[in-house]
C-alpha cells in the first residue's frame, strides 16, 4: 500500500505541469512531447507497470528542471557579454566602405 502511495505521489508530483502542458496541446489539436510522456506514463500504469511509469515521469521532471537552469545560465552569460561589449561608434565616426583593387601582376616571394 505504501509503495503505491508513493507512485502516486510521483505521478501527482512530477506530472502536474506535463499534464497541464498536454492537456493544452489536446485542446489545440497538437502533439506535444508533454501529452506524448503523460500518455506513456499512464499506459505504463494501465498495464500495471507503476514503477516504469514514475520512472518516466521522474527523469522526464529532471530533465526539464536541468533544461530550466541551463537556459537561465545561458540567458546569464549572454548578458554579461552583452554588458561588458563596447558601444558601436557613432555614425559620424564610421568608416566608408573599402575598395579592393585588382591583385597584382609581380610575382613576388617566388624564386628566381
Amino acid at each position: 500500500m505504501a509503495v503505491g502511495t508513493l507512485f502516486a505521489a510521483t505521478y501527482l508530483t512530477g506530472g502536474w505541469e506535463p499534464g497541464w502542458e498536454g492537456l493544452k496541446a489536446l485542446k489545440d489539436k497538437t502533439l506535444d512531447v508533454d501529452l506524448l510522456m503523460v500518455a506513456a506514463a499512464l499506459g505504463a500504469a494501465a498495464i500495471g507497470q507503476l514503477l516504469d511509469g514514475a520512472l518516466l515521469i521522474v527523469i522526464f521532471a529532471t530533465s526539464g528542471a536541468l533544461e530550466a537552469v541551463a537556459t537561465a545560465r545561458t540567458t546569464d552569460s549572454v548578458r554579461g557579454l552583452l554588458d561588458v561589449a563596447p558601444p558601436p561608434p557613432p555614425a559620424s565616426c564610421r568608416m566608408a566602405p573599402r575598395r579592393t583593387s585588382p591583385p597584382s601582376t609581380s610575382r613576388s616571394g617566388t624564386p628566381s
